[in-house]
């Protein structure tokens, strides 16, 4: 199974664009890859909430949803992979999210 970081915060899930650049093999250098994506896309900072600043080299923070769709944009069998592994994570995640809220409710 593809492993990949993914982090939480208030907004949600979300990895960073250079481990993602990393996971998904990509042949062009990360600056160039992020920026192209952004405008084929119109989407980065100033364009969508899905994206967060840079954060000292560890890129951009790309929410999952985000991340989920720049992996089948690659349109890679490994894209593909990567893109099931956070969709997978998310479902996990919400589930454990469920059960703790469950059972905070029966306290």
């Amino acid at each position: 199974m593809i492993k990949l970081p993914v982090y939480h915060r208030d907004e949600g899930l979300y990895v960073f664009s250079r481990e993602l650049h990393r996971k998904l093999e990509v042949s062009v250098p990360h600056d160039e890859w992020i920026t192209g994506f952004f405008k084929k896309h119109q989407m980065g900072i100033g364009y969508d909430y899905d994206v967060s600043p840079i954060i000292d080299n560890l890129g951009y923070i790309l929410y999952i949803d985000t991340a989920q769709s720049m992996a089948l944009c690659e349109r890679t069998k490994l894209g593909i992979k990567v893109r099931r592994y956070l969709i997978w994570f998310k479902k996990e995640y919400d589930k454990r999210v469920l059960r703790i809220l469950s059972e905070l409710n029966h306290i």
